[in-house]
């Protein structure tokens, strides 16, 4: 049976994800606002919750229909066929919007929906009632004009988590974010690559997962883990084909050539960072292939034409002194240009930085959203 489902992605980077999405077998993948609708399978829908790098959150689409009165959601919903998803011990949080619609109050929308998923057996939790992704089940009805969408969040906890930083730093970037930077500058391994203000190490992290062909979700599970009707014969299919992506090394893997294949550093000036780097990147079991340095990003090694420089410099309240980010950048611009000249350089700053602070000549990649901040991606090479 073919299934609808709606890969959430962070707002800027839909693009990303729908090349994503694309290049791991589904052509037909469309991009809508907000993220990419997908036809496929329940293998398919394990499958892209599992090796997608860039995504937020993956929604099963359950049904559709007309809702012009309350009783209307009751009758939808019982066509949802939810005990498939939970059982009675398993809350469902509802989330609603509204458009356009003759039922535009949320609130009681949200309200007569729990009470119809109660009267079929079902718990239900209101807003105020917050537990972990990891114990309910997430519900989203949308309205349109009258139209509704019922959807079942399949992931649980957000995609980013990935299940290895543990530890991190201030202003930390989410891991979805590391992984679509490096595919906006078409990175590949075979490009030696440094983070000079690695902070808790996820751009190094992310792209040594890429190069040791480590699937994102190898390390948690995912919503659709809990369903009653969790089709295990197909999971375990999606386990199987990915094969070493989700291999733990071993002792003669971490001596392999791969610490040797691929040259993918972060530094730090905080040493106390670094150590929950290498920590981190022990977790996501590339500790061979990454490695992490003490120092001061405009004190960079001498790099070889063509390598990248990738970063998320600090701003804002990771500094305290004002006008201090501004001479950061205009140091490590005069570095770049000493011990970089060929390399391509790939900054991230928020809209209110200017990145002729660089000194250097660089154009706009991206613009998207990052702790509720307006970033933009800055790409060029090196002169």
């Amino acid at each position: 049976m073919k299934l609808s489902f709606y890969v959430v992605s962070s707002p800027g980077l839909e693009d990303i994800t729908l090349a994503e999405v694309r290049s791991l077998g589904y052509p037909k993948a469309k991009r809508i606002e907000g993220g990419v609708s997908i036809i496929g399978s329940t293998r398919d829908l394990y499958r892209c919750n599992f090796l997608l790098r860039t995504a937020s959150r993956i929604y099963l689409r359950l049904c559709e229909g007309e809702t012009h009165r309350f009783t209307d959601i009751a009758k939808l919903l019982a066509r949802c066929e939810l005990n498939q998803f939970a059982d009675k011990d398993t809350p469902i949080t509802v989330s609603a919007t509204s458009h356009a619609s003759t039922l535009y109050h949320t609130g009681a929308i949200e309200k007569a929906a729990r009470e119809a998923i109660e009267l079929g057996g079902l718990s239900t939790l209101g807003k105020q009632n917050e537990v972990g992704d990891d114990r309910k089940i997430q519900l989203s009805i949308r309205i349109v004009r009258n139209q509704c969408t019922v959807s079942l969040d399949t992931s649980g906890a957000p995609l980013h988590h990935r299940g290895y930083k543990l530890a991190a730093g201030s202003a930390p970037l989410r891991e979805t974010l590391a992984a679509a930077i490096l595919r906006a500058v078409d990175w590949n391994p075979s490009v030696p690559v440094i983070d000079p203000f690695c902070g808790s190490g996820t751009i190094p992290i992310e792209a040594a997962m890429v190069a040791g062909n480590i699937a994102p979700g190898v390390l948690r599970t995912f919503g659709f883990h809990r369903w009653p009707a969790l089709n295990r014969g197909a999971w375990s299919s999606v386990v199987s084909e990915v094969g070493a992506k989700g291999a733990e090394p071993g002792e003669e893997e971490a001596r392999s050539p791969l610490a040797n294949t691929f040259s993918i550093e972060g530094s730090d000036l905080n040493c106390e960072t670094t150590t929950q780097a290498h920590k981190n990147a022990e977790r996501a079991r590339v500790g061979h292939i990454v490695r992490f340095y003490c120092r001061d990003a405009c004190d960079l090694p001498q790099l070889l034409p063509g390598s990248l420089i990738i970063c998320n410099p600090p701003y804002g309240a990771r500094l305290e002194e004002p006008g201090f980010a501004l001479k950061l950048l205009n140091r490590f611009g005069l570095a770049a240009k000493k011990r970089a000249k060929g390399s391509t350089l790939a900054v991230l700053l928020p809209s209110g930085l200017p990145a002729s602070s660089l000194g250097l000549s660089v154009e706009e990649k991206l613009c998207f959203l990052h702790g509720g901040k307006r970033v933009r991606l800055y790409c060029g090479v090196v002169g």
